[in-house]
């Protein structure tokens, strides 16, 4: 099954590939798939989804167009994330009113840190790194000076950040925590049909 992933508030990119662009296909490539998911459309402008939807059909009729949420999980603390990237951490609602630096490098930085705000959390800085940018033991320990100087409660990274930073941080001895912020997948308009498909293609594999 050929599942295209679309960000509902980054919307196709800036319309070009790779290097000039954000995309890793063209547009066109739509044809191929059998299922477009949306996500974070509670963060699109308006209009956005529409669009997408007009998007798909135009390339292909057929694709199940499904929409989703990226619903924040909870907060585990780095130290406690290498152990067990499903542990129990914190709950979000814990982090309300504390002031945090967020650290990013991701495609889309602006959507994590407003997540963070939806949240209730005070963002006193945004520190925004090149998408996939690999973190050194200098850097990090810079990163945690400063949140330090700033007054920060705790610094909050993204999953995709966590796996780049050196193991080396949690003993730099640096007051600051650091929380992994660990989000779901929220399937919203059209998941009972992307079920229903599922469970298709799945009793067909197996020949039942």
């Amino acid at each position: 099954m050929d599942i295209l992933l679309v960000d509902a508030v980054n919307v196709f990119g800036n319309g070009y590939m790779l290097p000039r662009g954000t995309l890793r296909e063209p547009i066109s490539h739509i044809s191929r798939a059998d299922v477009c998911l949306l996500t974070k459309v509670d963060q699109a402008a308006a209009g956005s989804r529409e669009f997408i939807r007009e998007t798909v059909h135009r390339y292909n009729k057929e694709a199940q167009v499904v929409e989703s949420i990226h619903q924040p999980r909870r907060f585990i603390p780095l130290a406690d994330w290498y152990v067990d990237i499903a542990g129990d951490g914190i709950d979000v609602n814990t982090m309300r009113g504390r002031k945090i630096m967020a650290v990013s490098a991701i495609g889309n930085p602006a959507s994590f840190e407003q997540t963070l705000s939806d949240l209730g959390v005070t963002i006193i800085e945004s520190l925004r790194y090149p998408d996939h940018h690999d973190y050194s033991m200098q850097e990090m320990v810079d990163i945690l000076h400063q949140a330090q100087r700033m007054g920060a409660e705790a610094i909050v990274i993204t999953e995709k950040d966590a796996v780049k930073i050196p193991m080396e941080v949690i003993h730099a001895g640096i007051s600051v925590p650091v929380y992994v912020i660990c989000v779901e997948v929220n399937f919203q308009q059209g998941r009972d049909e992307f079920k229903a498909l599922l469970a298709q293609r799945l009793a067909a594999k197996l020949g039942k």
